[in-house]
């Protein structure tokens, strides 16, 4: 039998009262509280001795095999447990903390000393670290200067080359003995130079030259060959720009024939530059640059055949056409040289705020174009481009007068003398015929219907040339065939009914042409435009034969335009002077039979 608790029940119905709770419940909190006594003794251990806290005394517990449970009173001075256990875990908890005694008795009796991760990670391993580079690092912290080595990944068998491409060196030229030994008298003759350079002043003073110019006055053909020699060893290197022009500056050399010195004009075909000859340095010549493309190049041969048949037939150029100098190719460009000529006569028509030329001007004018067509013809070539571009003032000289009636300055040109250029369109008679040929504003009605053409159509844009020149106004100014053919009825009167039936074109309906004059189209060409012989500026008898041969060179009719022979010899001319008059034998003779 038990004897009974301070309750007053008895040790089994405590048990059964105790186990009546759960179990789980009363070991959880005898292991939270053994729990939180040892975390408390390390603690206070391990912070070092302490006068406010002092190590309990421990005795040993005394067992009883009756499992008496002394009183609380009693416990609480027995153990500093807030718990009552058995002597196996005293004695077990007894060794812990021994154990822990001497560890902290080893620490107190050693010198502090620093650990691995204090000496690898200290304040001052910071500056090493931060200058560590790291392989493939995202961040931004290494300095610029750092050099970073990627390895590649190796995930294949197969090898990466990189080729490292190195500017190329410049190509010594091959050694000439000839060369060398003009190189060494070189250098010879600037170490003399150098050396009797301070003898200059006194000798300038003296009136004597000095030595230096001495030096370069005897030695000028081996200085000038060596420098010569030199710029032939560098090869220039040729660029065109996207349309297909010649990219070059002012100073170029164009294959060892021509300097370049400015540019004169562009178009088209290309450009045109004024270039002195390499070969002869007192000719100045006008180089005409072909663009670097296929029918520019083809276009330019056919020019250069048509040149040089022509100075064949004249190689004094007695017949106005611009004389060919030479011809060659350049880097992909087709290169010719002529004789360097003046403005054209539209270019000094706009730079004169296109005031007309006089009549006596218009009438020296149009007896060189006509002359110099006429040898066209003779020759079975058609121009096929006639226009006021393609005419070119010899010398562009003028002088400065002032128009009273207008108020204003104006150019007058000194020389009216002119050659006619631009080949490049000319046609033989037995080549092929282009559909298409001459400039919108003077292009043939037979052009226009497609009706075929000859050497009329250049008749024809002989006539429309001298009309703007005596007015400055183009007289056929439109971008439009229905329109174009308007106007020339509008100022020539109907086109014929046999040209109209023929024509394949759709401009026509029953041979008459299809316009409609209430249209804005029809208002313009009803309003700017006119009769032709409404555009006189005066009644006198040299305006009316001027105005009678423009009307004579623009029929309808091919067959009924008037010939080159037949214009020369218009009365319009008569009062040519004599010594702007040009001669030949066969028109000598037709002039002694007039």
């Amino acid at each position: 039998m038990f004897p009974p608790d301070m309750t007053g029940h008895t040790p089994s119905d405590k048990r059964r009262t105790r186990y009546a709770r759960s179990s789980t419940v009363s070991v959880t909190q005898m292991l939270t509280d053994s729990c939180s006594s040892l975390i408390n003794r390390i603690t206070g251990r391990s912070r070092g001795p302490s006068e406010c806290i002092r190590k309990p005394e421990l005795k040993p517990v005394e067992t009883s095999r009756n499992h008496n449970i002394p009183s609380s009173s009693s416990s609480s001075s027995y153990l500093p447990s807030p718990f009552h256990s058995s002597g196996y875990s005293v004695r077990n908890e007894d060794c812990y903390l021994s154990a822990l005694d001497a560890h902290r008795y080893r620490r107190q009796q050693r010198p502090l000393t620093k650990s691995a991760t204090t000496v690898l990670l200290s304040e001052k391993a910071y500056p090493f670290v931060h200058q560590t580079p790291r392989e493939k690092t995202p961040y931004r912290r290494h300095k610029p200067n750092v050099l970073l080595t990627i390895r590649p990944l190796k995930r294949s068998p197969t090898t990466v080359t990189t080729t490292i491409i190195h500017p190329l060196e410049p190509v010594a030229p091959t050694t000439d003995p000839v060369i060398t030994e003009r190189e060494a008298r070189r250098k010879e003759i600037q170490t003399l130079i150098m050396k009797y350079s301070a003898l200059d002043n006194d000798d300038e003073n003296n009136g004597t030259p000095s030595a230096l110019t001495k030096c370069q006055q005897k030695y000028s053909s081996i200085l000038s060959s060596s420098v010569s020699s030199g710029q032939r060893a560098r090869s220039p290197v040729i660029e065109d720009d996207e349309e297909g022009h010649l990219i070059y500056k002012n100073g170029d050399n164009l294959a060892d024939r021509y300097q370049i010195i400015q540019t004169l004009g562009e178009g088209t075909f290309g450009k045109v530059v004024s270039a002195k000859c390499l070969k002869n340095r007192d000719q100045i010549a006008a180089v005409k640059i072909i663009k670097n493309v296929e029918k520019y190049r083809e276009a330019a041969r056919l020019e250069i055949n048509a040149l040089e048949k022509l100075n064949a037939k004249d190689p004094e150029s007695k017949n106005l056409c611009v004389r060919m100098i030479d011809n060659f190719e350049y880097g992909g460009h087709v290169c010719i040289g002529f004789e360097l000529l003046g403005l054209s006569v539209f270019d000094f028509l706009k730079e004169n705020n296109y005031q007309p030329y006089t009549i006596d001007q218009v009438r020296h004018i149009a007896y060189q174009l006509c002359y110099a067509v006429r040898f066209l013809h003779r020759n079975k070539l058609t121009h096929t481009d006639l226009k006021p571009e393609n005419i070119l003032f010899v010398k562009s000289e003028y002088d400065t007068q002032y128009n009273q009636k207008k108020k204003r300055a104006y150019k007058m040109i000194k020389d009216t003398e002119v050659r006619l250029i631009d080949f490049g369109s000319a046609t033989f008679d037995d080549e092929h015929h282009s559909t298409v040929v001459s400039t919108r504003h003077y292009r043939a009605p037979e052009v226009i219907l497609e009706l075929g053409w000859a050497q009329p159509c250049d008749v024809w844009s002989i006539g429309c040339i001298i009309f703007e020149l005596y007015l400055g106004i183009t007289l056929f100014q439109t971008h439009d065939n229905r329109e174009h053919l308007a106007m020339m009825e509008r100022i020539l009167g109907s086109i014929p009914y046999k040209m109209a039936r023929r024509s394949k074109t759709k401009y026509f309906y029953h041979s008459k042409l299809d316009w409609d004059q209430s249209s804005s189209a029809g208002r313009y060409v009803r309003e700017n435009c006119k009769p032709l012989k409404r555009y006189m500026s005066s009644e006198e008898e040299d305006h009316r034969l001027l105005f009678d041969l423009i009307f004579q060179l623009l029929k309808y009719e091919p067959t009924q335009r008037m010939t080159m022979e037949e214009a020369l010899d218009h009365q319009f001319f008569y009062k040519l002077p004599a010594h702007q008059r040009l001669h030949d034998k066969e028109e000598r003779s037709h002039s002694l039979s007039r």
